[in-house]
């Protein structure tokens, strides 16, 4: 449920703030009317997303539940993708940070 609120653009996530930017800098700009078609945009895009995982999260299931072994290879994997997310989140190694800053001089950053 976290996941498909994240990707759908709730607070506090990455991307309700690039929207919020995105908005405020339309209503800095006069642009009133793209930003009330984006702002509508993305309200049904907000609501199509969270229909469709409401149904998956909180539905009944057609079928009587049945319980079903992860493998162990499978939580392995599943650790191993998750521990270089961990680490780049908490550091990150100098070559990628020379080259973010690269990439954002490049992009008008300083």
């Amino acid at each position: 449920m976290l996941c498909a609120l994240a990707i759908a653009g709730a607070p506090p996530f990455p991307i309700f703030l690039s929207e919020y930017s995105i908005l405020s800098a339309g209503l800095r700009a006069g642009h009133y009317l793209a930003v009330v078609i984006l702002a509508a945009l993305i309200v049904l895009a907000f609501i199509g997303i969270m229909l469709q995982v409401n149904r998956m999260v909180f539905g009944r299931p057609d079928w009587p539940r049945q319980d079903v072994g992860v493998p162990l290879t499978c939580r392995i994997a599943v650790i191993a993708a998750v521990l270089p997310v961990i680490v780049l989140g908490v550091y990150i190694p100098s070559p990628v940070h020379s080259l973010l800053q690269l990439a954002a001089r490049q992009l008008g950053g300083r």
